[in-house]
């Protein structure tokens, strides 16, 4: 079958009744609506359906989705003043339910969890609720003065814990990957309140035990070299094991009579109050030096060991300083027995000059002498005349009377006999 019927079929003016078809029958749809026999209005989600007893005691008006209790003297009336009484349930007095089994048991549980502010808890017979935490890293919500609120905890479900000072300010602690936390004492002092206890304790002990004892008899070993090497011990040259120490500019040496040790004059100066002069300075009065002492030498020995090493002056036993014509030279002689003509009376010496510090001559007879640089070289003297059995001596000169050329030898030209004898060094 089909929904829907039409009246009269087969004629013309046959009306359709609106029905629907459960297959067994024909349903009458109607359609619902309010109003006295000339007026009425259908209802509708905006028109709902007035209900009203005789009494006006319950009035529910369908308006949307809204519910209106009437007021009024009956029970259900007083359900909008809430002074209602229907049947055993008021709203007054105890609300008395009966439960037994799994609920009630639950109840129990529920309220055995449940004390009062500053109450005892007693272990093993009250109850403990497990309590839940927000994750909430990205913006953290806040608490008014007063209110409850849910506690923070990260994905991990690790509670995040603040301490807070007693200003009121919350601090967080700095930890380290390895676990430690960093105590900053904010330049004051950290006090610690009790014993602290740490795993090397013993070391600790024996360490503070080597501090106590230090005194004269045990003192403090201090390394004092960069790295923590070892310092080198005694007398050596500078190295990276050997202490140094500065002296500051500002501060003068403290009198007494210790030795000091070697001490490096600096840069030479002109300045009078220096030690150090420097060379070709011209000499002022007040100027400082260190006086020079000369050694005594009764046997005239060589005191340096090589030709350019430093040596002290000399003196003799009556402390007049000794004057030498030339360092490491030996005074040496030669005989005079010259005849008409040029005479080689000290032979040449290579590189050398021949430098006569003594001299004396005697002539045979009349004879005109000098002495020359080389046979018939340059003329060392003037032409000295001599008469028979006369001559002269020149004393003793340490810088010398006349020398030689270098590599060349002495030499008396002469016009008659004339002997003698001279002193001379050799000189470079």
């Amino acid at each position: 079958m089909a929904d829907d019927v039409t009246l009269s079929a087969g004629t013309a003016d046959g009306a359709v009744i609106a029905t629907d078809d459960d297959a067994t029958r024909h349903w009458q749809l109607v359609k619902a609506a309010f109003g006295d026999t000339t007026t009425y209005t259908r209802v509708s989600l905006t028109d709902g359906l007035p209900i009203q007893n005789d009494d006006t005691d319950l009035k529910i008006t369908m308006d949307g989705e809204a519910v209106v209790l009437g007021a009024g003297t009956a029970e259900i009336g007083k359900l909008a003043a809430g002074v209602a009484e229907i049947g055993n349930v008021k709203n007054s007095g105890t609300f008395a339910v009966q439960i037994d089994g799994a609920a009630l048991t639950a109840l129990q549980l529920l309220d055995n969890t449940v004390l009062a502010d500053d109450a005892a808890f007693t272990a093993g017979s009250d109850g403990v609720s497990m309590a839940g935490f927000v994750f909430d890293d990205t913006t953290p919500d806040s608490v008014d003065e007063g209110d409850a609120g849910a506690a923070r905890m990260s994905a991990n479900r690790n509670i995040y814990m603040t301490i807070r000072d007693a200003a009121g300010n919350e601090r967080g602690l700095n930890v380290d990957a390895s676990g430690a936390i960093a105590i900053t004492d904010g330049g004051s002092t950290v006090s610690v309140d009790g014993t602290v206890t740490e795993t090397n304790s013993a070391a600790i002990l024996t360490a503070l035990q080597i501090l106590d004892d230090w005194d004269e008899s045990d003192r403090a070993k201090v390394n004092l070299i960069v790295g923590q090497a070892g310092i080198a011990g005694g007398t050596g040259v500078d190295g990276a094991t050997v202490p140094r120490v500065s002296l500051a500019t500002d501060v003068a040496l403290p009198a007494g009579s210790n030795t000091i040790g070697e001490v490096t004059i600096g840069a030479a100066t002109t300045a009078a109050g220096d030690l150090a002069k420097a060379e070709d300075a011209a000499h002022s009065s007040g100027d400082i030096g260190v006086m020079a002492l000369g050694v005594r030498n009764d046997d005239l020995a060589a005191l340096a060991g090589a030709d350019g090493d430093y040596a002290p002056l000399q003196v003799t036993q009556n402390g007049a300083l000794l004057m030498c014509p030339a360092a490491n030279d030996d005074y040496k002689y030669a005989v005079i027995n010259a005849a008409s003509g040029d005479n080689e009376i000290v032979a040449l010496v290579a590189s050398r000059k021949i430098r006569v510090l003594a001299v004396t001559l005697i002539s045979a007879g009349t004879s005109d002498c000098r002495f020359e640089s080389n046979a018939a070289g340059t003329a060392l003297t003037g032409v000295m005349k001599l008469t028979a059995q006369v001559g002269f001596a020149a004393a003793f000169n340490p810088a010398g009377h006349f020398e030689s050329a270098a590599g060349q030898s002495i030499s008396l030209e002469c016009t008659g006999d004339i002997d003698g004898f001279l002193t001379y060094i050799e000189v470079a």
